[in-house]
């Protein structure tokens, strides 16, 4: 798993300029980007950097404890060939928190204490909600 540390500058959403490192993502941002496969990000230039899970890789999120936010787990951009192991996590009741977009909402949209959050989640068990707010 690959995480971008360039300047986010395109309004949030994962969008970066000028990646320095090479990532998986696309080149332009977009509230409803394509899953890149695999793609690596422009040299230079706007690039919507995705988590990639390469092909017969896997990553495993398992065992975690999480309390404390409104959105417990958030996997949104998550480019996945390989495969991803979702096992033995526990969402305890969120305690109220500074997640302000939750309460005055994002693109209309307005959220309580969820977890398992994803946009066009192909995960079972994984609740269909985009956040593409900023705090």
């Amino acid at each position: 798993m690959r995480v971008a540390t360039a300047v986010r500058i395109c309004g949030g959403g994962a969008c970066l300029n000028n990646v320095v490192t090479p990532d998986i993502g696309n080149p332009s941002c977009s509230l409803e980007p394509i899953q890149p496969r695999g793609s690596l990000c422009p040299s230079s230039g706007p690039c919507q950097v995705w988590v990639s899970i390469s092909e017969n890789a896997t990553y495993l999120l398992a065992d975690n404890n999480v309390t404390g936010a409104h959105i417990n787990y958030l996997v949104e951009g998550l480019d996945q060939i390989g495969t991803l192991i979702d096992s033995g996590n526990v969402s305890n009741t969120p305690r109220w928190s500074d997640w302000g977009a939750a309460r005055t909402g994002c693109n209309g949209v307005y959220w309580g204490p969820t977890d398992k959050i994803a946009h066009h989640p192909s995960l079972p068990g994984w609740m269909d909600l985009l956040i593409h707010c900023e705090r």
